[in-house]
């Protein structure tokens, strides 16, 4: 039986890396992710701004 414990814990201990790994390379692609959607917005209030500018000009 204590072999069986052993095992046990091996393939516990890689699971846990396993786990601990991809978590770690979520939370790195969620963070890339953000900062893409920050990138998005900052362009998204760039183009609002060049819209309304624009508009203005072609309403004179």
């Amino acid at each position: 039986m204590p072999v069986l414990g052993y095992v046990a814990r091996s393939v516990g201990d890689k699971q846990e890396r396993v786990i601990h790994q991809r978590h770690d390379m979520l939370i790195e692609e969620l963070n890339k992710l953000r900062d893409d959607l920050d990138a998005a917005r900052e362009e998204n209030r760039q183009l609002h701004g060049l819209l309304k500018e624009i508009h203005q000009s072609v309403k004179h």
